[in-house]
């Protein structure tokens, strides 16, 4: 698939055809619409034009590719239907990367300001970009330097006291042999939302705020011979997300007390909310920390690239990231302040510390290094191929603790490393100058090492950190290997120069991993969580028609998922909310996209895409949770949960030349339509469809751009997200199946942004 791009700057174009657009999707350069894979390119042009400002704008525009707002800036991207349902980021089934190097932690707030294109790419991507993009890959290719002086700034403001100031400047440093470029941003936004909450005087959050810097260096002191080194530096600093618990007065199904009514929301969830209940200010004065959530990153990379006088291309990458996240939330997501002892008497003798629970303390850290070399033969009219082998490895500490007045410490959790090492080729051969056949593979084992400990620290001197001398490696850890070999077959053929038909079968996977070895052999569930893995059979068209005015790409799917791993929350003996994580045993998808883009005239310019998921559990009988809600534990024929059915965008780019004297005029309108997406397995609730609506207008002279833009016109206030979880503040029952206490189930959800204006100016030499 493929995003539209042309440049009205510093001219509007006269020729009626659109751009073409160069990809690296399958490492090497390719013309997108010769490309025989479904792939979304935004250019640096298309970002601007869209207002596109993150990962969540970018799902706007890439059929098939989804993602979800998890609270606050945080966000999860799915392809397909294919969905994971945990926060946990080397958990998930599609990835980000920068510049081809894999991206550990989260990239919501990664700016869009030095990036030169965006390739998103669907499907499995696991035969050439390796582990966790088993449903598809996003890559940001960031700007290089030049031979020549080149600044762009830009400046954006908005409601709410949003600000967005970007400067990029790159250029030669010595003669023609070192180039740079430094790219700096500053970013804020002073939050929408009332917090309504008893102490907090009707105060405003959902604030955020980032800094970032980044460097990249290119010496070229040869034709055959390039070093590329890239390094940023990024904080952000937001504060409590938009993030409430649905009342109790929406419940209308699943009462389980005829004196206390207490149930669950089956249906539609409501679209009209717009304040939180959020307890900052009694968190903050309890244990002494303001609420919010504290983000550092670093990346460092280099890259070198070697041509031999023969023609045989070396290539050697090396990459380092480090990510560390800190917050403290409100649990309470109400003015409720919770029992003094807990529920059951003083000491908390029934049910632990539940009554006490009043915030979340998360601290993850990540670091991860990769080594990755690759040999390209010479090529030839009719055989193109390559070879590489990579190492990669992560550590992950994570903490999870609920603060409590006896437990002001909280309790802390697990600790993982992962070794993964692969070796991959891709080999492509033109059986005629219409047909060509291509293999992309790769043989990868994972090495799963995690600890199963689970302990209150007495002080914080207890609490482990990441390489640090104190871990938990005194704990009791599980160790496992997962070994695969992942192929991509692909059939090419084109029966003239603006048509391309492609058939596609490719294989992904997910390692497994471990539940915590108490918890699950009290529930009687294996501890090893088995690999996900997938089949992808799939059939697409790209075509150019009317002299290339009119681009019109199609692609149709099958998808066979096997033991999809489902994670499920309840309390556990101390009467802490816990997770576990099982198997489903089979699900289908089924679906097609479909983009095209149209240049009416000189003036006028149409584009829009569809896309449509169908998926669906053919097996899949989960017995530890649906009899604590009252469901049927069969679940075959439900859908796979937080994936809209459809998805719809329309846009309409219009340009004038000297509209007002030397100045250029542009206006563009886009529609995005999301369709239902149900908020758990259980297909009790769901989201309607939500209508995005924005409006982008300006005047461009030389190098100024000036625009002003609405976004959300139609003010729909569809929940971003939604979760089932265990509330901890309802009254608990006596689960018969079971034999324990347990507490009803609840619904988190995410605010939506209302309809807000901006102004943004740029600036480009």
């Amino acid at each position: 698939m493929i995003a539209v791009s042309y440049h009205p700057a510093p001219a509007f174009a006269q020729e009626l055809a659109l751009e073409e657009i160069i990809v690296t999707a399958r490492k090497r350069e390719e013309n997108l619409q010769d490309l025989p894979l479904t792939v979304t390119a935004l250019t640096n042009e298309d970002i601007y034009e869209r207002g596109v400002d993150n990962i969540l704008d970018l799902s706007d525009y890439t059929p098939g590719f989804y993602t979800e707002n998890v609270g606050g800036r945080d966000s999860n991207p799915y392809f397909r239907s294919l969905v994971v349902n945990t926060p946990v980021v080397d958990r998930q089934n599609s990835s980000v990367f920068v510049d081809g190097f894999f991206v550990l932690g989260t990239a919501a707030t990664f700016g869009f300001n030095n990036i030169e294109r965006v390739e998103v790419l669907k499907g499995p991507q696991s035969a050439l970009f390796g582990r966790a993009t088993f449903g598809g890959a996003v890559n940001y290719i960031t700007k290089t330097p030049g031979d020549e002086l080149e600044i762009d700034a830009n400046l954006d403001l908005g409601e709410h006291s949003r600000s967005d100031i970007a400067l990029t400047v790159s250029g030669p440093l010595f003669q023609d042999t070192l180039k740079a470029m430094v790219s700096i941003r500053s970013y804020s936004f002073g939050g929408e939302w009332k917090n309504v909450a008893a102490m907090e005087d009707n105060a405003t959050i959902g604030d955020e705020e980032s800094v970032a810097i980044s460097g990249k260096l290119l010496w070229e002191p040869t034709e055959s011979l390039a070093l590329t080194l890239f390094a940023s530096y990024a904080e952000d600093d937001d504060g409590s997300p938009p993030t409430v618990s649905l009342p109790a007065s929406l419940d209308n199904c699943l009462f389980y007390n005829s004196t206390i009514p207490l149930g669950y929301i089956c249906g539609e969830l409501p679209d009209d909310l717009d304040t939180v209940k959020a307890n900052n200010k009694r968190v903050e004065e309890r244990f002494g920390e303001p609420v919010g959530q504290l983000q550092t990153t670093r990346r460092y990379t280099a890259h070198l690239d070697f041509t031999a006088p023969n023609d045989w291309e070396v290539e050697l990458r090396a990459g380092t990231n480090q990510q560390t996240v800190g917050a403290i939330l409100d649990a309470s997501y109400d003015d409720s302040v919770g029992l003094p002892n807990g529920i059951g008497g003083a000491g908390g003798l029934v049910f632990g510390t539940v009554g006490l629970v009043e915030a979340n303390r998360n601290h993850t850290g990540f670091q991860d290094m990769s080594l990755q070399l690759k040999v390209r033969a010479p090529g030839s009219e009719k055989l193109s191929a390559f070879a590489g082998a990579s190492y990669y490895e992560h550590d992950i500490l994570e903490r999870n603790l609920r603060l409590t007045a006896r437990r002001p410490h909280g309790r802390a959790e697990s600790s993982r490393h992962i070794e993964n090492v692969s070796v991959f080729g891709s080999i492509a051969y033109s059986l005629t100058e219409q047909l060509a056949l291509g293999l992309d593979v790769r043989w990868q084992r994972d090495d799963v090492r995690e600890s199963t400990a689970e302990f209150d620290p007495q002080s914080p001197a207890d609490i482990p950190r990441l390489g640090s001398s104190r871990n938990l490696d005194a704990f009791a850890f599980d160790t496992e290997s997962f070994e695969r070999t992942l192929p991509r077959f692909i059939v090419d053929y084109k029966p003239n120069e603006d048509m391309t038909l492609y058939g596609v079968i490719s294989q992904g996977n997910k390692p497994g991993f471990f539940n915590n070895r108490e918890t699950a052999e009290n529930l009687g569930i294996s501890p090893t969580v088995k690999e996900e893995t997938i089949w992808n059979y799939e059939a697409g068209v790209k075509s150019l028609l009317m002299d290339g005015r009119l681009l019109l790409n199609a692609a149709v799917y099958y998808l066979d998922w096997s033991d999809q791993q489902i994670r499920q929350t309840f309390l556990d003996t101390q009467g802490q909310d816990s997770q576990i994580t099982t198997n489903a045993g089979e699900t289908e998808v089924y679906g097609f996209e479909l983009e095209s883009s149209f240049v009416l005239s000189e003036r006028w310019r149409a584009s829009g895409s569809i896309a449509f998921a169908d998926p669906e559990y053919k097996f899949f009988v989960e017995e530890t949770f649906a009899p604590q809600l009252g469901v049927d534990p069969d679940l075959a024929g439900n859908e796979p949960y937080r994936y809209p059915d459809w998805q719809v965008q329309l846009s309409v780019d219009y340009n004038r030349p000297q509209a007002l004297g030397n100045w250029d005029f542009f206006a563009r309108s886009d529609l995005n339509m999301t369709g239902k997406r149900y908020s758990e397995i259980y297909n009790l609730s769901y989201l309607g469809w939500e209508y995005k609506w924005n409006l982008r207008a300006g005047l461009e002279s030389g190098n100024l751009r000036l625009a002003a833009y609405v976004n959300n016109i139609l003010d729909d206030l569809t929940l971003a997200g939604s979760f089932r979880f265990r509330d901890l503040r309802r009254f608990a029952r006596f689960d018969q199946t079971t034999g324990n206490n347990t507490f009803p189930y609840a619904q988190l959800a995410n605010l939506n942004r209302s309809r807000h204006f901006g102004v943004n100016a740029s600036y480009s030499f």
